[in-house]
């Protein structure tokens, strides 16, 4: 069995870098990652403040 690396994965799945679903992949996969750190943000200021919205 063949290992793959995440980069071969996504070319292989959602196309190269500049094709539009591999865009997309991409443009989506930032928003995660911001929502991610928005959270944890908001988790460690409430730990600051001894606060829960």
């Amino acid at each position: 069995m063949e290992t793959k690396t995440w980069k071969e994965i996504k070319n292989t799945v959602y196309g190269k870098k500049g094709t539009e679903r591999r865009n997309q992949l991409d443009r989506d996969f930032e928003s995660f990652k911001i929502g991610l750190l928005l959270r944890k943000a908001i988790l460690m200021i409430q730990r600051i403040f001894n606060t829960t919205y």
